[in-house]
Order: C-alpha cells, then sequence, then structure tokens
C-alpha cells in the first residue's frame, strides 16, 4: 500500500505491520525518514499525513494511531469504538481529511465477512475519542471516499453477488455532517471499487458482474447520477490517484495491457500509457 504527502511517499507493508516513509520518494537507506512497526497484525490500510502528524488506519483495531510525521513516533490515538457492530468491530478502512475533519470508513466487517451498514466517521483531531458516525442506509462494504464542493462521496462495493442492492454511492454535506442521499443506481451488477476527484468531477471504478477483468472508469454524473461512457483502452481499473488536474489510474488487464495511465479528467482521453511488469495495485503521486 501507498500513500504520499508533499515529497514524502508512505510504504505500507500489511504483512510486517511496517511503514516506512522516504523523503523524495526515493526509496533508500539515505531517504527514509522513518521506519516504524504500527502493532502486529493490525492490518494497516492507509497513512495519512495531515500536518506534522500522521494517522494511521488499522482493519484490526478500533482505533486510529497517530505518529509525528518528522520521527514516526507514536503520539497518542482516536478511539473509534462507538462506532462498532454488535461483534465490537469497527474494521476502518480508508480516511480522508476534509472539511477540516478526518473523515474515515467504518466497514464494521462481521467475523462471517459478512457486513453491518457502513458509517463513516467525522474525527475531531483535537479529541482522542470519536462520536458515533453517520450510517449510510443501505450501503455495505464501503470502498474509498472523495471531496466535491463541499460534499463528501462513499462508494461502496456492496456484497459480492449481483442480486442484493445495497451497492452505490452516498453523499454527505461536510458543513453539516449529515446524510443526503444515496445517488444513482448503482445496483446488483454494477459495484464501486473506487473514486477520484478532480477538477469538480467525480471518476469512479465500476466493476461489471462483480469480474476484475471487467473494472471500468466513468465520470459519475453528481446531479443525475448518470454513469458516463468508460475511459476507452481501459480493461480493468484498479487504484486511482488524481496530481493537480490530471487523474492517473492503474490498468490491471491481463497481457501487455497493464500499465499505469495519465487521463484528462474534462475529456476522459488517456494521454499516456506507461507499461508496468506486474498490475499495479497501488498508486502514490508526489509532486
Amino acid at each position: 500500500m501507498l500513500g504520499a504527502s508533499g515529497r514524502t511517499l508512505f510504504v505500507i507493508n500489511q504483512a510486517t505491520s511496517a511503514i516506512t516513509a522516504y523523503r523524495d520518494g526515493i526509496n533508500d537507506k539515505a531517504h527514509v525518514v522513518f521506519d516504524v512497526n504500527v502493532g502486529k497484525g493490525t492490518n494497516p490500510y492507509q497513512a495519512l499525513q495531515v500536518g506534522s502528524k500522521v494517522y494511521v488506519v488499522r482493519w484490526e483495531t478500533n482505533n486510529l494511531l497517530v505518529l509525528s510525521a518528522a520521527t514516526g513516533d507514536s503520539i497518542g490515538s482516536i478511539d473509534l469504538s462507538a462506532n462498532a457492530n454488535a461483534e465490537g468491530a469497527v474494521k476502518p478502512s480508508k480516511a480522508l481529511f476534509a472539511g477540516g475533519k478526518l473523515w474515515v470508513l467504518a466497514q464494521r466487517t462481521r467475523a462471517d465477512y459478512s457486513y453491518d451498514s457502513a458509517i463513516v466517521v467525522a474525527v475531531d483531531t483535537s479529541s482522542k475519542v470519536a462520536a458515533r458516525g453517520v450510517v449510510l442506509p443501505g450501503s455495505v462494504n464501503s470502498q474509498d471516499l472523495a471531496e466535491v464542493a463541499g460534499k463528501l462521496y462513499v462508494v461502496s462495493h456492496g456484497t459480492w453477488d449481483t442480486t442484493q442492492s445495497n451497492a452505490g454511492i452516498d453523499r454527505i454535506d461536510l458543513a453539516t455532517g449529515k446524510w443526503e442521499a444515496t445517488i444513482g443506481g448503482l445496483m446488483s451488477k454494477n459495484k464501486p471499487t473506487g473514486c477520484a476527484s478532480v477538477a469538480g468531477k467525480l471518476w469512479v471504478a465500476v466493476a461489471r458482474d462483480n469480474w476484475a477483468s471487467k473494472v471500468e472508469l466513468v465520470n459519475f454524473d453528481l446531479s443525475t447520477g448518470a454513469l458516463g461512457a468508460p475511459v476507452a483502452g481501459l480493461q480493468g481499473v484498479g487504484p486511482l490517484a488524481v496530481s493537480g488536474s490530471r487523474l492517473w489510474a492503474g490498468n490491471k488487464a491481463s497481457g501487455d495491457k497493464q500499465a499505469v495511465v495519465e487521463i484528462d479528467p474534462l475529456t476522459g482521453i488517456v494521454l499516456q500509457s506507461t507499461k508496468t511488469p506486474l498490475p499495479p495495485t497501488d498508486l502514490a503521486i508526489l509532486p
């Protein structure tokens, strides 16, 4: 797993629960800012820097770990337990800083890997305990979130079948912290797997019929919930990343189509494509 803040690249090893920060994105010993273990078996998903702190989202814990961005030292934690399901599990999976708060996705996965309704938690970073968040009515297995024009959009994949209507895109108002709507009919066979906001638009990776090779990248109409035409030439869209006014995507299609591509977010046209030896599973952009 990768993350970036300014000229710092975060590399997450989920197997060992280690997070390494590299200056200028150069992965050698001379550029290591810190290399820390964030707890055996905690399964870290994300390291998000906000100012002088790094917030670590760990799927197997009910709290956010807070590190010093300068040293990697642990300087506290934020309890998310108010958002646990009946089994006591929060299962945080993703975070985004927007509207002056840290918004955290709680997947609330059960022990049998079924799902309770997802919750989005607005975390006050000056507090040690987070309050109960916003329940996403009917949406389960939340995957990603993005901000567009004062609204928070949360994409949820739903269950791993094509019969239940529990996948969709939810909208939350950042000013009030209230859920507003589930937009569009992304149900059954169209399951969102990721999203990115750039140039006032929301781009969504959508799995067709649950097959990874059929994940397409489409523009999502924020007013109507309609899906635009898929970006041509991409057959297995994976990770998304934004750099300035450009959108980047990993294309995980088999054969010689594995690549990282740059996309014009206004037109959906692929500007350039760089082949990769293996399917890209994560992206981080350094300026």
